[in-house]
């Protein structure tokens, strides 16, 4: 029977225990993002869209922002054209999913706090150019937005959630175990 990263020899027990963190983790995140919709919308989805907003002008596409607490969304305003940016749209989702994954990952306090460090700035900045591209879309190609969204920025996203997790695990979980074998 082999050993796992924290030295049990009872994998069944530990991946049941991830598991279930898990899903109590996103189930918690879910709720707060249920119920807290206009806090998210203030704090996230906004300065997401403000954010994007600024880079589209830099990218000579007229753009506007205005915020809709009351139905969690911020209207993003391209030409003749608005688009509802809500909290799906920013990628938010898979960022909790992430940093469920970190909360359940059986390291240390401050590795965990290593993984939400770099992922919820990453996550962000990735959501900043995720609304960019398809406003970038929208301008160019707008019969293909709905293509856009749905598949091409869901694919990305995953990708994106991917690659931060994987970057974590083997720069901060993994570098450790590394240096204590060398050192």
């Amino acid at each position: 029977m082999y050993a796992n990263a924290a030295g049990s020899r009872e994998p069944f027990r530990d991946i049941l225990k991830f598991g279930l963190s898990f899903i109590g983790c996103t189930m918690m995140f879910f709720f707060f993002l249920d119920h807290y919709s206009s806090v998210i919308t203030l704090i996230y989805v906004e300065p997401l869209s403000r954010a994007a907003s600024f880079l589209l002008k830099s990218l000579g596409v007229q753009s506007d922002v205005q915020t809709d607490v009351g139905t969690g969304a911020c209207i993003l305003q391209l030409r003749m054209t608005a688009y509802r940016v809500t909290q799906g749209c920013t990628g938010l989702f898979t960022s909790t999913l992430y940093m469920a994954c970190i909360l359940s990952y059986p390291v240390s306090i401050s590795k965990k706090l290593a993984g939400l460090v770099l992922g919820v700035p990453a996550f962000f900045v990735f959501g900043v150019l995720r609304v960019v591209m398809m406003g970038m879309v929208a301008v160019i190609s707008p019969l293909q937005i709905e293509v856009f969204h749905v598949y091409i920025m869901a694919i990305a996203n995953l990708g994106f959630a991917m690659f931060v997790w994987i970057y974590w695990h083997n720069n901060v979980v993994e570098n450790e175990k590394r240096a204590s074998i060398f050192g």
